[in-house]
């Protein structure tokens, strides 16, 4: 019988697939415009529909999305999907860290007077925040994405940092007496959103590293099939 040689990517590739997202229903449908590929070797959906477009409509931020994106000077990062989340992660860590400031400097304002469970809160948040943006521009190494750790990794710190306003809020309500809190919710709602925001391509875009994997499983087996039964004949 013919040995037909399986790359150990692809393996790799099928023992990833028990920790993945079904792929994506955009997959389903045939597209209209002549797909070519985009940096990372996928299908996107050609010129009309624009790659950021099409992406950030993933992500039940489309708005939030693609202002983040199309302000982003780097055009070089537009082209693919890792980049896009690469900027859509940076946007998210500036905004945490204008947060994180704004916090401090409450904190050293010695003019205003402040109850002091809302300085306990308010101290709470700014160890939730710095903690986050730590991991996340860690998790910005991450972003070649070459196995399901590297993936599991950066869901978690994206995870971590989609929570932070939420836990900062309870610092403030989970008290005996709730404190005064002096952050507005739309300050923490944009970096929740912007967190959920990277989530969301990030799922994407492994989604359809699952899929290309299973495409490619498939026609490795198929070769391997057609060739043993060559041998037989």
């Amino acid at each position: 019988m013919a040995k037909v040689e399986v790359s150990f990517a692809l393996i790799l590739c099928f023992l990833s697939l028990c920790s993945l997202v079904s792929p994506p229903a955009a997959l389903a449908a045939p597209l209209k415009d002549a797909p070519k590929k985009d940096g990372d070797g996928f299908k996107t959906l050609g010129k009309k529909a624009g790659l950021v477009r099409h992406l950030c409509n993933e992500t039940g931020h489309y708005n939030l999305c693609v202002a983040a994106v199309e302000a982003d000077p780097r055009s070089n990062l537009k082209s693919h999907r890792k980049g896009i989340l690469h900027i859509v992660m940076d946007k998210t860590i500036s905004n945490a860290t204008a947060i994180l400031e704004y916090i401090d400097r409450l904190l050293a304002d010695n003019t205003t007077k402040m109850e002091n469970t809302t300085r306990n809160s308010l101290e709470g948040c700014s160890s939730d925040y710095h903690d986050s943006i730590y991991d996340l521009k860690h998790a910005l190494s991450l972003l070649e994405l070459k196995n399901v750790s590297q993936y599991s990794e950066m869901e978690s710190m994206l995870n971590s940092m989609f929570t932070t306003p939420f836990d900062c809020d309870q610092d403030f309500i989970q008290r005996t007496i709730p404190a005064p809190n002096p952050l507005t919710g739309s300050i923490n709602n944009c970096v929740q959103d912007l967190a959920e925001t990277c989530m969301a391509i990030l799922n994407h875009f492994w989604s359809m590293f699952a899929f290309n994997c299973l495409s490619s499983l498939a026609l490795a087996r198929k070769t391997y099939n057609r060739n043993a039964l060559t041998s037989i004949a």
